[in-house]
């Protein structure tokens, strides 16, 4: 699977009607330039996102290449979350 470069990512996050309907409430915390704000790792970039509705801030993780065990990693961390986690949206 092709994912997205980060480019293509802030192209993405710059545009709200690329949002599914699971973040559409969101909008991108930006800089002085009107830029995302945003921090990489290794195999993600996670975007500082603040909801228009409560004004509260959520981080939008979006991978940037495959990674051996993530499904199984965050399947276990989402049964764990599950019930206790307003955070976590489907895929």
């Amino acid at each position: 699977m092709r994912y997205p470069n980060i480019n293509e990512y802030i192209c993405a996050i710059k545009n709200p009607k690329n949002y599914s309907s699971d973040i559409n409430d969101l909008t991108p915390v930006t800089d002085q330039d009107s830029n995302p704000v945003f921090i990489k790792g290794r195999f993600s970039l996670i975007f500082k996102m603040r909801n228009i509705d409560n004004n509260k801030n959520y981080a939008l993780k979006c991978f940037l290449m495959e990674e051996e065990g993530r499904d199984a990693a965050y399947n276990s961390i989402s049964k764990i979350t599950r019930t206790n986690s307003k955070y976590l949206v489907e895929a």
